[in-house]
């Protein structure tokens, strides 16, 4: 076996051995799917950084700066201004209550199962269509450089993806993810001097690229429309999408989400600018290349030495294997968790019952007594988390509160379904997460999505995330007028409209543009024609004073409006 061949396979067997290590960690739905939330910000920010490093930056992001020059670039500058206003405007309300799944805050901010599986259904549709992305480019990587058969390649990649995230869960991703940024940074970095020394240094590549596509950096390559609303595309789909909202909740508190997000923008924005240099080499090394998704292959095989050559291999393979386990999770628990359970597997519960009775006693109670200061109650709170038989919440613990104003998410106990037990949950959470990874595979088996730039599957993914949930999401927990009306239109209007302008509209603009302003305008359209949310559903969100005096309210209003402790749902559920 050659030097390069058994440095991949030891990264190989590396990240199915700390996928394979976390299953100790994994002892709950809670460890599944958000690592129990204590991360602390380096894992945080590692795990945030390396899912939005992938494909669509080592093969996209080359193959379109490649085809049409640098001012595609650009668009790195909406990533840091997107977290920013995640870090700054969005976590502080949106993880007041902690949920496992974004579906989940569906269901808790708009009162409603129906809302919940709404979301859920969309993001198994469009996750398919993501990892259809990065399945198609692991297969073209192993194809061009071992030269292995294309189908053979896509589907050993998806058979060592689903070794490891299945198993494992989020624990198996956050550890394989660090792993795995560091193998990109490390290979990005040794790849560029010596890719530019290939060429005769840094003027001679500009000099050279400027001779052989003098488009390269000029406007020229695409229309200023499409690169505005593409920019527009990956600032909505960096706050929206729900594999990076999730993320949110498994670092323990608003400080270390803080520290986790600047560390994810430091990482994410040199990892860009390292690339967009290696993009030049391949317009000058390989000037007729027939698609620019094999631009950074090409370099791999031709430009560096064999052992930098497969060090950059696994730094591409870092990038979908890091991407697609987090799209698997988030996939896999809106089929298993926010579909599957939500809808079959709920019934009612003596504990539960107990639980919400207690809260509604001690509810009542504490608005007999003097006015606390304000603060929000955390909607966790009315149901205490039983996340394993050894692992139980005692029933008649005193609600919490955040203060008025407090960034700490580190007080707010997590929820979930009681009524499905921990081992039985796990064993749904596995088998929903297998055939989330399976289907896209079968598709792309099929044809499906074959023949298409890398980069541009990921950007028909991102404006459908920014087109259906940026509204309900942002708005939700910064409008306390938002209803669950509203936050339906606007996923189903988004959607529809962003599907039918790349169907039917012109290409010099980005569906997102269209599908997000339908879906803003719907929000608002439709939430002020319809009845306000009760207290129930805007009290954790929005820290009013008279939040911890409704408490009894609240309990009330969840009974009524969600059935919890009981089979039955409120009839406006349904609508």
């Amino acid at each position: 076996m050659s030097i390069p061949a058994v440095v991949f396979v030891l990264y190989l067997v590396a990240v199915m051995g700390v996928g394979w290590l976390s299953l100790r960690l994994t002892g709950s739905e809670a460890d599944y799917w958000i690592a129990g939330g204590r991360l602390g910000w380096l894992l945080g920010g590692a795990t945030l950084a390396a899912t939005h490093v992938s494909a669509g930056t080592y093969i996209g992001t080359i193959g379109v700066m490649y085809t049409a020059g640098w001012s595609f670039g650009w668009l790195v500058l909406s990533i840091p201004l997107a977290y920013w206003f995640v870090a700054a405007v969005l976590a502080p309300r949106f993880t007041r209550v902690r949920e496992l799944t974004l579906p989940a805050f569906m269901e808790t901010r708009y009162y409603s199962r129906n809302v919940r599986a709404l979301a859920a259904a969309i993001i198994l549709v469009a996750y398919v269509v993501y990892i259809q992305a990065q399945i198609v480019a692991g297969g073209l990587i192993a194809n061009t450089v071992f030269g292995f058969p294309l189908t053979a390649s896509m589907i050993g990649f998806t058979a060592l993806l689903l070794g490891y995230t299945v198993v494992g869960g989020m624990f198996a991703v956050v550890y394989a993810d660090l792993f795995q940024l560091i193998v990109m940074v490390v290979a990005v970095v040794c790849a560029v001097p010596v890719a530019v020394r290939q060429v005769g240094g840094v003027d001679e590549l500009f000099r050279l690229v400027q001779a052989v596509n003098p488009r390269t950096f000029t406007w020229d390559g695409l229309p200023a429309t499409l690169l505005f609303t593409m920019g527009l595309a990956f600032f909505l789909g960096s706050i929206s999408g729900p594999e990076k909202l999730v993320r949110l909740y498994t670092m323990r508190d608003m400080p270390t989400i803080r520290r986790g997000i600047l560390f994810a923008i430091v990482a994410i924005t040199g990892i860009n600018l390292l690339v967009f240099v290696l993009s030049l080499v391949a317009v000058v090394l390989f000037p007729a290349l027939p698609t620019g998704d094999l631009a950074m292959p090409m370099l791999t095989r031709a430009v560096l030495p064999p052992v930098m050559g497969t060090v950059m291999l696994a730094a591409i393979a870092s990038a979908m294997l890091s991407t697609v386990d987090a799209l698997l999770l988030v996939a896999g628990s809106a089929l298993s968790r926010d579909i599957w359970e939500t809808l079959f597997e709920r019934r009612p519960g003596p504990r539960a019952a107990s639980a919400d009775d207690e809260f509604h006693r001690r509810g009542a109670e504490d608005t007999e007594g003097p006015p606390q200061s304000g603060g929000a109650p955390d909607r966790a709170s009315l149901h205490p988390t039983i996340s394993s038989d050894a692992e139980r919440v005692e029933s008649d613990r005193a609600p919490e509160t955040l203060p008025e104003g407090s960034d700490s998410v580190s007080s707010a106990p997590l929820r979930w379904n009681q009524s499905v037990p921990s081992r039985r949950g796990l064993l749904v959470a596995r088998v929903g997460t297998f055939l989330v990874g399976t289907v896209p595979l079968a598709l792309v088996l099929a044809g499906v999505g074959r023949g298409t730039l890398v980069q541009f599957i990921v950007l028909l993914f991102t404006a459908l995330m920014g087109a259906s949930f940026f509204a309900p999401v942002v708005l939700g927990v910064l409008w306390r007028r938002a209803t669950r009306e509203g936050a339906a239109a606007a996923m189903v209007g988004g959607v529809a409209v962003t599907l039918a302008w790349k169907a039917l509209g012109p290409a010099s603009i980005d569906p997102v543009l269209p599908g997000f302003l339908t879906s803003v305008a719907l929000m608002v359209g439709v939430s002020l024609a319809t009845p306000a949310p009760p207290e129930s559903a805007i009290a954790p969100y929005f820290g009013v004073g008279s939040a911890v005096r409704t408490l009894a309210g609240v309990a009330a209003g969840v009974r009524q409006d969600r059935g919890i402790g009981g089979d039955r749902v409120d009839e406006a559920d349904n609508k």
